[in-house]
């Protein structure tokens, strides 16, 4: 499986970025599932991405990006908190991410 998300940002400050996806690509066993450029409105969103965990439709972000808050960082291992342009930052994500290049 291969999935990669491409995005830009502008930094906030230190630890805070506004970051706005700009597409993504799905692959299963060499075969292309998905390959979506992201539009300004969030109609042109993936379906399947949004509702996965059940969300309703109503309560998803109107835009692709939103803000990642870093907590914590060392040379292989960041903790980040995220959440959607417009939303409660007390209702993010949290995502933990380990560095294992060689």
């Amino acid at each position: 499986v291969q999935a990669i998300l491409s995005a830009h940002w502008d930094v906030v400050d230190d630890d805070k970025w506004d970051v706005t996806f700009d597409d993504i690509k799905l692959a299963v066993f060499g075969l292309t599932i998905v390959d979506k450029e992201f539009g300004s409105e969030r109609d042109q969103t993936l379906e399947t991405l949004d509702t996965v965990a059940g969300g309703d439709s109503t309560a998803r972000s109107t835009t692709n990006g939103g803000t990642w808050d870093l907590k914590y960082a060392d040379a292989s291992l960041r903790v980040l908190y995220a959440y959607g342009t417009g939303k409660d930052p007390t209702k993010a994500n949290i995502f933990v991410l380990e560095n294992v290049s060689k």
